[in-house]
């Protein structure tokens, strides 16, 4: 079992290592405590628990980065993480940049990103709401331009 220490650490020898034992020392080997399964547990509730708060604080950052460029974007957009939503996001970071496209290829590019569920009423509604925003003015997406 003492073999030289010449070997690079990868999955395939830990794999090699953990069968080599098991064949070797079975009988050697302490009992599975079934409490192992609730402190396993536990920890995947508390990973779990802690990715949804994260999620949520990032949710919280969006709409704040939201309502300073696209103050009325909840009436576009209540779900603002849903895929027509993040698509337009992505594409017009700044609401200059989806007054310079047609409605006609906004709906198209909604529809598409959206996969036929956004309608062409919500893609002519956007240039509207946004060109009639006293606020609004030509800055970058970070804001300094």
């Amino acid at each position: 079992m003492n073999e030289p220490c010449d070997y690079a650490k990868s999955d395939s020898w830990d794999a090699f290592c953990i069968a080599k034992v098991l064949l070797a020392r079975l009988d050697e080997l302490p009992d599975a405590n079934p409490q192992d399964l609730y402190w396993t547990l536990g920890q995947l509730v508390a990973r779990r628990n802690s990715i949804v708060k994260h999620a949520s604080g990032l949710k919280n950052q969006m709409h704040q980065q939201l309502s300073y460029h696209y103050p009325s974007y909840k009436k576009f957009f209540c779900d603002i993480d849903g895929k027509a939503a993040l698509a337009f996001w992505e594409k017009y970071p700044a609401p200059h940049q989806a007054l310079m496209v047609g409605v006609d290829e906004l709906a198209e590019y909604l529809r598409k990103a959206s996969h036929n569920t956004c309608s062409t009423r919500k893609a002519e509604g956007l240039p509207v709401e946004f060109s009639s925003r006293a606020s609004l003015k030509k800055t970058s997406y970070f804001g300094y331009d």
